[in-house]
């Protein structure tokens, strides 16, 4: 994601990309090239340069919790890609040090800043699917070749337990989930049952053993369904089709055949253009960013206690505590 941030700041009007950094030396140089910026083996030599004041970071999980602190020690604003630590411990330790010194901290919760998850929250705030009884998301898709230092869970889960708690605002109560490892040391799929305080059921699948990438959010009210394809950046909305005056099944049926659909336009953007924006116009704003550290923090919460549940095979109360 490193050299996909670089872009983004590299076309931002308001931004000034002015240097990268990168453990590997060919990769260093090759972005910084591309981009016209300054490169660095040793991110803390690059952060001693004055006219840094944003910084994103794009490192394993594992190195979240001592790359952010030094960022945050040295002033600068921090975009920190998800999950926002690998620990319970380590994220409080990140949203300290930031609300402590002011610097500003979002985390890189990218489905926020999809249009049609924009799209969709509003529709289901305008009351167009009325009370929302269930989400389901499916989020699947081959092994990506590269080195992961946390399972599917934190990896990919996270994004729609993120979204679901986004879309409804709404927070999670219990998780229960199970979960298992085929390929990997860490779990490559999961199978996560939600319940929201305020009585929606969330569905999470995730895994990386589907041959195929699928990326979509289902959503159903008391008065419509939507179906939600992330990728795509496509919404499609199905009205109530129930009648009172329907006898049975089959009757329903002959009386309605298929339920009304409406396609919902939908602007397409890149997510991380916008969040990446999103980020920026914060910092000159003065404002709190969206995906805040304490929204990162009860992300990982959920994420962590799905794996705990699965491991103890019980439900989890999703009380803040460490795991």
């Amino acid at each position: 994601m490193g050299k996909n941030h670089a872009r983004v700041y590299s076309q931002n009007p308001d931004v000034d990309l002015v240097a990268i950094s990168d453990i590997d030396e060919s990769i260093a140089q090759r972005v910084a090239s591309t981009f016209g910026a300054k490169w660095y083996l040793d991110y803390k030599e690059m952060l001693n340069t004055e006219e840094i004041d944003a910084v994103s970071i794009a490192v394993p999980t594992t190195k979240h919790e001592k790359v952010a602190l030094d960022v945050i020690d040295c002033g600068k604003h921090v975009l920190l890609e998800k999950p926002i630590a690998a620990s319970i411990k380590s994220a409080k330790k990140i949203v300290e040090s930031a609300n402590k010194s002011g610097t500003k901290l979002m985390v890189g919760h990218i489905e926020r800043f999809n249009p049609v998850v924009a799209r969709i929250k509003q529709l289901i705030e305008e009351g167009k699917l009325g009370r929302i009884v269930s989400i389901s998301s499916k989020r699947v898709g081959p092994y990506a070749n590269i080195k992961n230092d946390i399972g599917v869970c934190l990896d990919l889960a996270i994004h729609d337990i993120d979204v679901m708690r986004f879309i409804t605002n709404d927070e999670v109560s219990e998780v229960y989930a199970k979960i298992g490892n085929n390929l990997f040391s860490e779990e490559d799929y999961v199978s996560i049952l939600l319940t929201l305080k305020k009585g929606t059921t969330g569905l999470v699948e995730a895994n990386w053993l589907t041959p195929t990438k699928i990326r979509r959010l289902d959503v159903t009210g008391t008065k419509g369904y939507a179906a939600l394809d992330y990728i795509g950046q496509d919404l499609n909305l199905y009205g109530k089709m129930l009648s009172e005056n329907s006898a049975d099944y089959e009757e329903l049926i002959m009386a309605y055949g298929q339920p009304c659909m409406g396609k919902i336009k939908i602007e397409k953007e890149e997510p991380l253009k916008l969040e990446i924006k999103h980020f920026v116009q914060s910092i000159m704003d003065d404002a709190t960013p969206l995906v805040d550290g304490q929204a990162g923090l009860r992300n990982l919460e959920v994420a962590l206690a799905a794996v705990q549940s699965a491991k103890k095979g019980s439900a989890i109360t999703c009380a803040r505590q460490s795991y």
